[in-house]
């Protein structure tokens, strides 16, 4: 019997080792002989893979921090052109002027079907007239009055919106004892976001309706 026997090196991602034995029958025609026997052994050592950049990438546990729109200072800063001045007509039924004081301008005009049909998404005031005219806060929102000859400072504007005491302003010839919103009073207003404005009364005239206001932002 003949042994014949070869050794094969080759590095494929990594050193394997491969090794071959065939035993062949010196007499052909013995049917008594073994099969030939191949033996393989394999031994692979993984290379690991490397990122663009030539290095190995390592699995840390890397986390993205999340922005907080309530610690942003540029959230609540004044808007270019403050003090900015709004001002308000008697309306016809049907047609309000929603005010969304987080964003320029601040308000826009809505065809309504109902005259108690709820203000959209974001709205702090709603200024509408079918009966009467009045100057209504969203659920949203809050706001106050500091009387005329007070001095407006942040916190007692603060202070002011969130005592509430105007969630409806009716404008009619014969205001009462308690409607502090006249001409020199400051109205504030704390938005759904979180904003504090000051309003500053320069014009109200109930018959005919008018509402003229100076607004500027006093938190930042």
């Amino acid at each position: 019997m003949q042994v014949f026997g070869w050794v094969v090196p080759a590095v494929v991602g990594g050193l394997v080792t491969l090794g071959v034995t065939l035993l062949t029958p010196d007499d052909k025609g013995s049917k008594d002989d073994a099969a030939p026997q191949a033996s393989t052994t394999v031994s692979a050592t993984p290379t690991p893979s490397l990122s663009k950049s030539g290095t190995t990438p390592s699995s840390t546990n890397a986390s993205t921090p999340s922005s907080n729109p309530s610690s942003s200072v540029a959230a609540f800063e004044p808007f270019p052109g403050e003090p900015m001045s709004l001002s308000f007509i008697e309306p016809p039924c049907r047609i309000r002027t929603e005010i969304d004081f987080d964003k320029v301008p601040f308000t826009h005009r809505v065809e309504t079907e109902l005259d108690d049909e709820p203000a959209q998404p974001g709205v702090d005031m709603v200024w509408k007239d079918c009966t009467s005219t009045v100057l209504e806060t969203s659920t949203e929102a809050r706001a106050g009055v500091i009387p005329q000859g007070t001095t407006v400072t942040k916190a007692a504007c603060m202070d002011a919106a969130n005592g509430g005491g105007l969630e409806t302003l009716e404008m009619q010839a014969f205001a009462s004892a308690q409607d502090h919103a006249r001409r020199g009073a400051t109205i504030c207003i704390l938005t759904d976001q979180g904003r504090l404005l000051a309003a500053y009364v320069t014009e109200r005239e109930d018959h005919p309706t008018k509402l003229a206001l100076k607004v500027r932002t006093m938190a930042g």
